[in-house]
C-alpha cells in the first residue's frame, strides 16, 4: 500500500492487495487520509486471544446463550422483528447504544427510502439477538468462524460475510436448540467492543462465572 500526491492537489491512497483506491481533494485531504485505519470488522474477527470482559460489563442470558455488554447499554425486549433499511439488518440495531432481545413472534415491515447501492453507512454500537424468526435471514452463506473459544463453550458460530462492514451478523448454533440464534453486533469504534461481545458468547450450559 502507498500514498501518492499530484501537483493538482489530489491525494491518493492505494491498496493493491485489496483492490482499493481512496482519492481525496481539497485543503483537508491530508486530514482525511490520516483517519484511515484498519476496519473494525477485521479487528473483531482477527485471530488471537480473547479480550477480557471488563468487570463493569453485565451478562445477559437469552435463548440458550449468554453474552456480555457494556452496562451503559439499556436492555430492551420485543416480540416484533422490524427489518432495517439498507445494510442494517434491523431498525433496532440502527438506533444504536442498546442491547435488544427479540423473540420474533411478529414481523413489521417499514417503508424504506431509496438508497444507492454504495450508500455509506456509519456504524453504530449495540447488539440485537433474534431467537425466532430466523428464516428471514436465509441460509447465511458467510464463512464459518473457527473460534475455539466458542466451540469449547458449546456453540458454533458462522459469520454472514456478505453484509457491509457496518454490522457483524452471526448465526449461533446451540446443540439441542431447534433454531439458531441470530446475533447482530454494531461495529462502531475500533471493533474492540464488538470483539469482546463476540468472544463472550457461550451457551448457558457452557457458561461459568
Amino acid at each position: 500500500m502507498f500514498v501518492k500526491a499530484t501537483g493538482t492537489g489530489v491525494l491518493t491512497y492505494e491498496v493493491p492487495s485489496l483492490h482499493v483506491t481512496v482519492t481525496t481533494t481539497g485543503p483537508l485531504r491530508h486530514h482525511v487520509m490520516n483517519t484511515l485505519s484498519r476496519s473494525p470488522r477485521v479487528f473483531a474477527l482477527a485471530p488471537g486471544p480473547a479480550p477480557a470482559v471488563p468487570s463493569s460489563w453485565r451478562w445477559i442470558s437469552f435463548a440458550d446463550v449468554r453474552f456480555a455488554v457494556p452496562t451503559s447499554w439499556p436492555l430492551t425486549r420485543t416480540d416484533t422483528f422490524i427489518p432495517g433499511c439498507g445494510p442494517t439488518p434491523t431498525t433496532l440495531l440502527a438506533q444504536g447504544g442498546m442491547a435488544t432481545l427479540d423473540t420474533d413472534k411478529h414481523i413489521a415491515f417499514t417503508a424504506c427510502p431509496f438508497l444507492p447501492a454504495q450508500q455509506a453507512t456509519e456504524p453504530v454500537s449495540g447488539v440485537v439477538v433474534d431467537s425466532g424468526f430466523t428464516d428471514f435471514f436465509g441460509s447465511l452463506p458467510g464463512r464459518c468462524l473457527p473460534l475455539r473459544l466458542a466451540s469449547a463453550r458449546g456453540i458454533s458460530i458462522c459469520e454472514d460475510s456478505a453484509l457491509p462492514y457496518s454490522v457483524l451478523m452471526l448465526k449461533v448454533t446451540v446443540p439441542g436448540r431447534a433454531k439458531p440464534v441470530i446475533v447482530s453486533i454494531g461495529l462502531a469504534g475500533n471493533g474492540m467492543v464488538a470483539r469482546t461481545i463476540l468472544y463472550s458468547l457461550t451457551s448457558l450450559s457452557g457458561a461459568s462465572g
